[in-house]
C-alpha cells in the first residue's frame, strides 16, 4: 500500500515520499506547531507548488534528482490557538504575501470544553475503518478525480469566498 499520510516532515522528505509511494498524499498533524513553524520558515514557494498539480522537479547535488509528477495534496494541521496566534510576524507575513495563506481554510470552532455530555450514542464499529478504506480508494487510483460541487453548495462556496475576500481587505 503505498503511503498515502505524512506527519512531522519536511518539504524534502514529502516531496521524495510522493516520488517514491503515490503522488497523492496527505499532511496531518495533530499537534501542528511545530510542523507549521518548520515549514513555514523554508518551504512557502514550495508549498504554494504543490497546489498547482503540475509537475515538480527537484533537483538535489548529493540525494539525486527526482520527479513528482501531478502532484495532489492536501493538508489538515490542528493546533491551539494561542501557538497560531503566536506564529513570529515574520513567518505570517511571509505566508500570506506568498499566497500560501490563501490555500488554507482557517477555522477556529468554539470550545466544547463543559459541554461534552455522554448521551449514550454510539457509532457504528465499523465507521472509521470504512472512512479510511473510502480515502485509500481514492488516493490509490491512478486517475485524477475531480469532484463535483451541487449548484447550492457553489452559491454557498462563492458566498463564503466572498466573505473571506472582503474580509482580506484591510
Amino acid at each position: 500500500c503505498p503511503k498515502l499520510f505524512y506527519k512531522d516532515t519536511t518539504i524534502e522528505a514529502w516531496l521524495l515520499g510522493m516520488h517514491q509511494n503515490s503522488r497523492s498524499s496527505t499532511l496531518l498533524d495533530d499537534d501542528a506547531g511545530p510542523t507549521l513553524n518548520g515549514l513555514l520558515t523554508r518551504s512557502t514557494g514550495q508549498l504554494c507548488t504543490l497546489w498547482d498539480g503540475k509537475n515538480i522537479d527537484v533537483q538535489r547535488k548529493q540525494a539525486g534528482s527526482f520527479s513528482v509528477d501531478s502532484p495532489r495534496v492536501s493538508v489538515s494541521l490542528q493546533l491551539q490557538s494561542d501557538i497560531f496566534y503566536g506564529l513570529d510576524k515574520n513567518k505570517a507575513k511571509n505566508v500570506r504575501d506568498s499566497g500560501l495563506g490563501a490555500r488554507f481554510l482557517i477555522f477556529e470552532p468554539s470550545s466544547t470544553i463543559g459541554t461534552r455530555f455522554d448521551d449514550s450514542l454510539s457509532w457504528p464499529a465499523d465507521a472509521l475503518e470504512r472512512f479510511h478504506q473510502r480515502l485509500v480508494e481514492l488516493f490509490s487510483g491512478q486517475e485524477n478525480v475531480t469532484l463535483t460541487l451541487s449548484p447550492d453548495a457553489q452559491v454557498l462556496r462563492r458566498s463564503h469566498y466572498n466573505e473571506i475576500e472582503l474580509a482580506m481587505g484591510p
